[in-house]
C-alpha cells in the first residue's frame, strides 16, 4: 500500500522513466512429448515457460524496460548470486543506462530476491541512481509478492512466451536469439503503454487495500 501511495504521487510519464526489471527461467523442449504436458519446477511456476517434457535445458533471462526501450537481454546459465547480479549491473545495465541522455531522470526497480539486496548491490545502485531505487532494503520499497504490479510480469513475459510457443526453438541458442529479437523489436509505444498501465494497477491496489485486484481490470 505504501508503495502504491508513493507511485500515485507521480503522473503516467514517471512510470515510463522507471527501469522495470525482472528475471525469468525459460525451459527448452526440443522434442515435444504429447503424453507428458507437465513441467515441474521448485521455482514459481509463473516464472517458467510451459514445457512439454518433464526435464529440459533451461536458462534465465534478465530484462529491463525503460523509456520505451528494452535494455540488452542478459543471460544467466545457473542460479543467480549476488556477485553475478552485481557484475551484470556494472557491465551491462549501467553502461546501457549511461548511454541515454535522460538517465538522470531514471529510477531503478527490482524485486526483493536475496541476490538483489546485498550490501554491495545496494551500494552500487544507490551510487548510480541516488535515492531513485525501488527495492527491498531501500527507502522506496518494492512490495513483496507483487508480480501484478510489475509490467514485465503482467505483460512482457506472457508476450515473449507466446512467441516462443509459436516458434518452437530447438536449441537454447535459438531460444535466446528469439527472446533477444523480440525485446529489440518490441514497439516503443507498446512498451510505454505497458509502463503507464502500472499506474492504473497501483490505483486498483490502493482501492482494494492491497488485496487482489486483477479481476477489476
Amino acid at each position: 500500500m505504501d508503495s502504491c501511495e508513493f507511485w500515485l504521487t507521480h503522473d503516467e510519464e514517471w512510470f515510463e522513466r522507471v527501469l522495470w526489471s525482472d528475471e525469468k527461467w525459460f525451459v527448452l523442449h526440443p522434442s515435444p512429448n504429447k503424453k507428458n504436458t507437465v513441467c515441474w519446477s521448485p521455482e514459481n511456476p509463473n516464472k517458467l515457460v510451459p514445457c512439454k517434457k518433464a526435464q529440459g535445458q533451461k536458462v534465465m533471462a534478465w530484462v529491463g524496460v525503460v523509456d520505451g526501450k528494452c535494455l540488452p537481454v542478459h543471460w544467466f546459465t545457473g542460479s543467480v548470486n549476488s556477485d553475478a547480479y552485481l557484475e551484470m549491473l556494472q557491465t551491462v545495465v549501467w553502461p546501457a543506462v549511461r548511454a541515454r541522455a535522460t538517465r538522470h531522470q531514471y529510477w531503478f526497480q527490482q524485486d526483493g530476491a536475496p541476490p538483489h539486496v546485498t550490501a554491495p548491490v545496494m551500494d552500487f545502485l544507490h551510487s548510480k541512481f541516488g535515492g531513485r531505487v525501488i527495492s527491498r532494503n531501500s527507502e522506496h520499497r518494492w512490495p513483496p509478492y507483487s508480480p501484478d504490479l510489475s509490467c514485465l510480469d503482467f505483460c512482457f513475459w506472457s508476450l515473449v512466451t507466446a512467441q516462443i510457443v509459436r516458434s518452437e526453438p530447438q536449441t537454447l541458442e535459438q531460444l535466446k536469439e528469439l527472446v533477444e529479437d523480440f525485446a529489440r523489436n518490441m514497439d516503443e509505444e507498446q512498451l510505454r503503454k505497458m509502463a503507464r498501465h502500472t499506474r492504473r494497477r497501483a490505483e486498483l491496489c490502493r482501492s482494494e487495500g492491497g488485496g487482489h485486484f486483477e479481476h477489476l481490470l
